[in-house]
């Protein structure tokens, strides 16, 4: 979904993967390759991780159909300009709930009704692995999750266009 880099997070992502793989879940990741190198670290790592499916760059309806058959939504970005990443917008559109790095303004776009977010470094993953391992076991509190990340895209959106009406408002148009 994004360029799979270390500062966007691949790595820590990976190094998810490989935790949750004694839990039986499978991951899917999705993204394009900005170069030769990062090509080779990231198939060399996920080729003795058959629990990990990689399904190349998405876009447009691809990146919808990505986003209805995964669970929830992974962002473990370390770019330091993070900011407003539209990805994560997309996945609440999609009811997934969504577990990230506190960068930018991801902090005020989530919450915790849905949401898990970890220090910016993405250093321990420990609070995301039993976050995954609980929403597993108490499909109703997921279910839940999931409600509660719909609801609040519905609500970003509203206030989105209630912003820009007083925008318009504002300078006479």
């Amino acid at each position: 979904m994004s360029n799979l880099i270390l500062t966007k997070g691949v790595d820590r992502f990976l190094d998810l993967a490989d935790e949750l793989a004694y839990d039986g879940i499978s991951v899917h990741i999705a993204g394009p390759f900005p170069s030769e190198h990062m090509r080779e670290y990231v198939l060399g790592r996920i080729r003795s991780m058959p629990h990990v499916i990689y399904h190349g760059p998405v876009y447009g309806e691809q990146k919808a159909d990505f986003l209805r058959q995964v669970d929830l939504f992974v962002f473990l970005s370390r770019y330091f300009n993070e900011a407003e990443p539209l990805v994560l917008y997309e996945a609440m559109r999609e009811g997934l709930p969504i577990v990230s790095t506190a960068r930018g303004c991801i902090p005020d776009m989530l919450d915790s009704t849905m949401s898990v977010l970890v220090d910016k470094e993405a250093a321990s993953l420990e609070k995301l692995v039993s976050a995954i391992r609980y929403w597993r076991d108490e499909p109703t509190k997921f279910a839940e999750m999931s409600a509660s990340a719909s609801a609040r895209y519905s609500t970003l959106m509203f206030a989105g266009r209630e912003q820009y009406k007083s925008f318009l408002r504002l300078f006479g148009r």
